[in-house]
This record gives C-alpha cells, structure tokens and sequence, in this order.
C-alpha cells in the first residue's frame, strides 16, 4: 500500500479520537453545570450565634446576635429557639429584629435576617450553647381556582457557640466596689448648702450607663464625728438607671464639707476597675444672728391656732373677727344656745317628760348637724393665695423638717393652719409647711 495512505489514516483516526474526547469533556461540563444549577436553585437556610467576646464575667450583661441566612425560599416571621442552657446558668433576654438585608453572593440573592438580645451569666464554667432553629417557609402553590401561600415548620441546628464565664478579678479591686460590672457615669449634687447645725441635707446622686444595676451597692457618706448619716434609698431605678438620695446631719460647725463619695465599677472591655469621685462638697453655715434665732418644732396642743378658717367661721356666724374665739368654742356655743332653747320650748308647751327629753335630743342633734356644716363651709370657703417666690412645703413647721413637694412662684394655694411665721397651705390635693413670708395675704393684694 502506498506510504501516504497509511498517514491519511492515522490522521483519520486522531481526529476522531480527538472529537470523541472533546464530546466527553462538554458532557462532563454540562453535567456539572446543571448539578451547581440545581444545588443553587436549592433552597438553603442557616443560622449562627455570635458575640464579640467569648469571655465573659460572672455578672456581666453581654450581647448575642442571632443570624439567619436565607436563599432560594420566603421565611415568616416567627422564629423561636428551644435546647437553650438552663436559666440558672444562662438568662436570655427578649430578642429585638435588627433591620433586613440583602446581600448577593455567586449570582444568588441571599437575605440575611438578625435579632439581638440581651444575657446575663451567672455561673462560672464553660457553656456551650447549640440551640434549634424553628421557622416558618412560605411557598406560592397553584390551585384550580388560583394560588396562595402555603406555609411549613422547618428545624435547622444552629452553628454552636463556646463561651467561657469567669469570676471578677479580685487584684486591683476598691473597697467601695459596688458590683457594678459595664460602664457607667456617676453624678452627686446636695441641698441646701447653707444650714445650720442640725438641719437636714439631701444628697442627690444619679448613675446611669451599659450594665447591669440592679442589685449594686449604692454610693453613701460614711460616718463621721461631726456628721449624723442615714442608710441611702433608691427613687427611681430602670435597666440603664439608678437614682437615690441620702439624708445626712450635721453636728458641728466644724464641718467645712461633706465628703467626697465614690462609686466604683470594673470595665470589662478593658478589664480594669474604674472609681468615679463627686466632691467634696463644701457646707456654710448661718450667722450667729440666724442662729439665735432659729427654733426647733416643738408643738403642743394649746399652741396651734386654725387662724384662717376659724375667722371665716366667725364671720359666717355674724359675729366679729376676734382671735380668742376657737372652734371647739364656737361648736359647744351653738350647742348650749339650741339646748337652752330646747328648754323654753319645753316649759312653754308644758308636756310630760319623756316628750321634754325627746324634744331637747333633737334640739341638740340639730345643733350638732348644723355646727359641723357651717364649720365645713367656711373651710370650703377659704379664700385662694397666690406664692410670692418659690420654696419647698416640709412636714412640719421648721427648717430641719422632710421636705414634701415643691411650690412655684404664682401657685394657687389655701392657707389651713398657722404656727408662728409658719403656716400650713394645700394645693392639689397635698398639704405642707412653708414659711409665712413666702404667701401673698388678702392684705398684700392690689
């Protein structure tokens, strides 16, 4: 056979060998490319827990972000976690939804869905958290008359998550620490800060920040010889709020200032205990002259006079304004007047005795009912005052006694009882003790 045959068909038979290769190669390709088609079309849901630090202390209020990614499918909106450590070790707060994103990743949509919530760790050890995921999958199904959405419950194993809880460190650690562990901003104030020896000061103190705060130690004056301290109390508190006051005396004109107050928390991002100081805070007292003057509260029985209403109980009575006139007396007054009258009424008519004594007990009922009326009305009738300047109502008629509320300038008030350059006023519904000066009189009005 000639030579150039034989190459001819050793070409032949490359070229084919060469095609039936390249079929292969663009089968295999295929194949491939309909399973990746296929597994993206796939719908795919998972879920993570995460915080940003897996070392935690014992006491420590931290944050845990859930995440669920989701492609190729339509999830609902109710999602809930069960296999959760026990509350004893682990306590999860409510979770709050973050806002939805979307986020495209090898050609595929994906939407990615978080939820925050608060924890508090209080055991120490190692924890390991790897809950279950319930959802909800919606898909549009088609039916003779139309479609609608079809919703399923799903499970998926969320990615665990190792946290270590540690005690506080015990190095470095104030004495006034007050188991505050976050961050935190401490702010104290006092009043008044002119007194005398023995008047009350209130101090003010206000902490606010990222942590836990119930349960702390709140920040108080310590004893001192020339100081008389009480135990301080919380007034208001919230998760990121804790306000108290402390009542405090002083017993000397020694003391020039009220000592500094401390609170202290431990940071635990930087790990470190940090002291935050408010004072000291500086006192003046009265002058002698002032001194001299002031008198402690020391009421009894015979000293208090209702000097407002029992004047209008007067003159709603016809008589004239006299100050020695009580109520009491005013009361058995018309009392023995409608007896006596009950009594001429009796001797007039001239009847047996057991209608004498029927006749003097409605009498002297009818006298009773119309005492207390007419005392009730004239109270009613107390005219209004006006504050002249602003001041604080106390409990009792004196500087050292607990302040109530506060009166603004221009508040309408009723004057009730009067004590010496004290008297007692009523607004609102609440009653209190302000100085007699700070009241505008009939008298003073234009």
């Amino acid at each position: 056979m000639h030579p150039y045959r034989h190459r001819l068909r050793d070409s032949r038979k490359a070229l084919h060998f060469l095609a039936l290769v390249v079929a292969v190669l663009f089968t295999c390709a295929a194949v491939a490319v309909g399973q990746t088609t296929q597994a993206d079309n796939k719908p795919q849901v998972s879920a993570t827990l995460r915080t940003d630090r897996t070392q935690r202390f014992v006491g420590e209020r931290f944050t845990l972000t859930l995440t669920i990614i989701s492609r190729n499918v339509h999830l609902g909106n109710q999602f809930n976690l069960t296999r959760l450590p026990a509350e004893s070790i682990v306590k999860l707060g409510s979770f709050r939804e973050l806002k939805t994103r979307q986020n495209r990743k090898d050609g595929v949509t994906e939407e990615i869905r978080q939820f925050r919530c608060d924890v508090d760790a209080s055991d120490i050890g190692r924890i390991r958290m790897e809950p279950a995921l319930h959802f909800e999958i919606k898909k549009r199904e088609k039916f003779l008359i139309g479609s609608a959405w079809v919703t399923s419950s799903r499970r998926i194993s969320v990615t665990p998550l190792d946290l270590t809880i540690v005690e506080v460190p015990k190095t470095g650690r104030p004495d006034s620490y007050s188991g505050a562990i976050g961050r935190f901003t401490f702010k104290a104030a006092i009043h008044p800060r002119e007194v005398m020896v023995g008047e009350l000061i209130t101090v003010d103190m206000k902490i606010r920040g990222t942590g836990r705060i119930e349960g702390i130690t709140v920040p108080s004056v310590q004893s001192h010889p020339w100081l008389k301290t009480y135990p301080p109390k919380a007034t208001a508190s919230a998760p990121t709020l804790l306000d108290a006051e402390q009542t405090i005396i002083p017993q000397s004109t020694n003391l020039t200032s009220v000592p500094v107050l401390e609170f202290s928390y431990f940071d635990p991002a930087s790990r470190q205990y940090k002291i935050i100081r408010q004072g000291a805070f500086p006192l003046r007292f009265r002058s002698d002259e002032q001194r001299d003057t002031y008198k402690p509260f020391r009421p009894t029985e015979s000293q208090s006079i209702r000097e407002p209403a029992l004047r209008q109980v007067i003159s709603l009575a016809g008589q004239t304004r006299a100050d020695l006139y009580r109520t009491s007396t005013f009361i058995l007054t018309v009392l023995a007047s409608l007896i006596a009258l009950g009594g001429l009424v009796h001797i007039a008519l001239g009847r047996r005795l057991w209608r004498q004594g029927t006749v003097l007990i409605v009498i002297a009922i009818a006298g009773g009912l119309l005492a207390a009326w007419t005392w009730r009305t004239a109270v009613q009738l107390v005219p209004d005052r006006v504050m002249t300047r602003g001041t604080l109502a106390r409990l009792a008629p004196a500087h050292t006694a607990l302040r109530i509320f506060d009166l603004q300038e221009g508040s309408v008030i009723k004057i009730r009882e009067q004590w010496e350059q004290w008297i007692k006023v009523e607004t609102e519904g609440k009653s209190g003790w302000v100085p007699a000066d700070s009241v505008k009189t009939q008298e003073d009005s234009p």
